[in-house]
């Protein structure tokens, strides 16, 4: 929100595109209005309550201030297709990301805290690739023994927009992963008879 207040020209530019980003054209009507505000000097309560206004006209304008350059994937849990890989048995496509960049990809009938234990790099039955987001858009590739499956799309979120191409057997389709948070894991109390010995 820094940016707003400043009174610079390339902060102005910015600044503009923010508003141009944000829902309805009321947001860039008011903008040049908080920036003159800023560089007479006008007292931070007064600025702070036109950005409030601001806000408050565009909701997508708190996402296009604080949101990073490069979409963050999420790391503690997997993300998890929305569609079922097949008629007769409840079947999902799972995919776990690791700040490294490596990325695993599984089909089971299991749900997420089923494959909780072994759904890890130290497995090495996995499709397992690298991946690279570039803003929102994301692009990786699983190998396995049976072949490759390409994926490109959008991070948005707790979701991944995917388009996908498998070489194993040609299916070509669209699906949206819905990142599923780990439960903390319970640690049982310790039992005051091992601790005396």
């Amino acid at each position: 929100m820094v940016a707003i207040s400043s009174g610079n020209r390339a902060s102005g530019r910015q600044n503009r595109l923010i508003a141009e980003q944000c829902s309805g054209g009321r947001i860039l009507k008011l903008l040049p209005i908080v920036c003159s505000a800023t560089k007479r000097g006008m007292m931070l309560k007064r600025t702070v309550s036109l950005l409030a206004i601001m806000l408050t006209l565009g909701s997508g304008c708190v996402r296009s201030i604080t949101q990073p350059l490069d979409a963050t994937l999420k790391y503690d849990g997997v993300y998890m297709s929305s569609k079922e890989d097949s008629d007769d048995e409840s079947s999902w496509t799972y995919l776990r990301f690791y700040p490294d960049g490596d990325v695993i990809a599984v089909g089971s009938t299991g749900q997420p805290e089923d494959i909780r234990k072994w759904f890890s790099k130290e497995h090495t039955d996995l499709s397992r690739g690298k991946v690279t987001v570039k803003g929102k858009r994301i692009f990786f590739s699983t190998v396995s023994a049976q072949g490759a499956v390409d994926y490109t799309g959008e991070v948005d979120r707790d979701h991944l927009h995917l388009d996908c191409l498998s070489h194993i057997n040609q299916y070509r389709g669209r699906d949206v992963y819905v990142f599923v948070k780990w439960r903390a894991e319970r640690i049982a109390p310790a039992d005051p008879d091992n601790l005396r010995r």
